[in-house]
């Protein structure tokens, strides 16, 4: 979890990469982005990582009063249904998790979207609330950054 801002801190991103993030995040989107600093053993050594930015107060302030990224995982384990209310996540991993955040029911009550900013072209992972369609949409209306121009942040 990271706030879009600093995400080149992070992952390899163009100035075309961050302008999507700054007009989709916080929402119900994950983005992966080509891996710069998240530790192997944080991310099992892969060479990508996902980012997210919910809208979620205490998640944001988690973040600002912390001044770095932290991990998150999915509340349900693969193949189960996405948790609505905390006692769900509690039900599937019980003490396993030293703490759960309870800020009520989830706004969407479905996974996020997930969008690979590492592929050209752009992949659209997995639906979520918003549609592939809605994806494409907003990423076409919003992003006025020519793609030929995209410069890397972050040094790279």
């Amino acid at each position: 979890v990271v706030d879009p801002k600093d995400v080149a801190k992070y992952g390899k991103i163009t100035t075309w990469h961050q302008e999507v993030l700054n007009k989709l995040m916080p929402g119900p989107v994950s983005f992966i982005v080509p891996n710069r600093k998240i530790p192997a053993y944080v991310n099992a050594n892969m060479d990508s990582v996902s980012i997210g930015w919910q809208a979620n107060w205490i998640l944001m302030q988690l973040y600002r009063e912390s001044g770095a990224p932290y991990v998150a995982t999915s509340a349900n384990p693969h193949g189960f249904p996405a948790p609505i209310v905390v006692e769900d996540a509690a039900a599937y991993f019980g003490d396993q998790i030293p703490i759960y955040i309870d800020n009520g029911r989830t706004k969407y009550g479905i996974p996020n979207a997930i969008v690979d900013l590492s592929k050209d072209p752009i992949q659209i992972v997995r639906e979520g609330f918003n549609t592939f369609k809605d994806i494409e949409e907003m990423i076409a209306a919003r992003v006025k950054i020519d793609r030929a121009s995209a410069k890397p942040l972050g040094g790279d």
